[in-house]
């Protein structure tokens, strides 16, 4: 990962957070599926400020498992983990939830911001997609419509 992404990931001034963002968040279970160490540490911390709490997963199968057992309301998923790619959990999951009957709210995480990646992700079953470097703010919003 660059040095400038997870500068932009560490970096939380109280200008970045959207308007509203003070109020209480609304409780929801997040999965953070990522594999590099640093980030997850990041997201937790990010997500923590905030008021949220995340379990994490290190690989896209680690997070196929997780979902199965651990009722989450969003998932947050990095594209590129080894054993199963984002967009290949993503599947797995949603032919799963077809035959539960539950939709998990999935973000995709990338750092690529080609509009073919972006739509892959959508095709494959995520519901929205944010480019790293994540900006604080993008993030929150992103959670808040999830869970509206």
């Amino acid at each position: 990962m660059k040095t400038a992404e997870k500068q932009s990931l560490a970096s939380d001034p109280a200008s970045t957070a959207p308007k509203g963002s003070e109020t209480e968040k609304p409780a929801a279970r997040i999965l953070l599926a990522e594999d590099d160490p640093m980030i997850r540490k990041i997201f937790t911390i990010m997500l923590a400020k905030q008021g949220w709490q995340a379990e994490t997963a290190k690989s896209g199968k680690e997070a196929v498992e997780k979902s199965a057992g651990g009722n989450f309301d969003i998932i947050l998923m990095d594209l590129q983990m080894p054993e199963m790619s984002g967009i290949e959990a993503t599947r797995a999951i949603r032919e799963r939830e077809l035959q539960e009957g539950k939709r998990t709210y999935i973000i995709g995480l990338t750092a690529h911001g080609h509009l073919e990646v972006h739509k892959e992700c959508l095709a494959s079953g995520m519901d929205k997609v944010l480019t790293k470097p994540i900006q604080m703010k993008d993030l929150i919003l992103a959670l808040e419509d999830s869970c509206s």
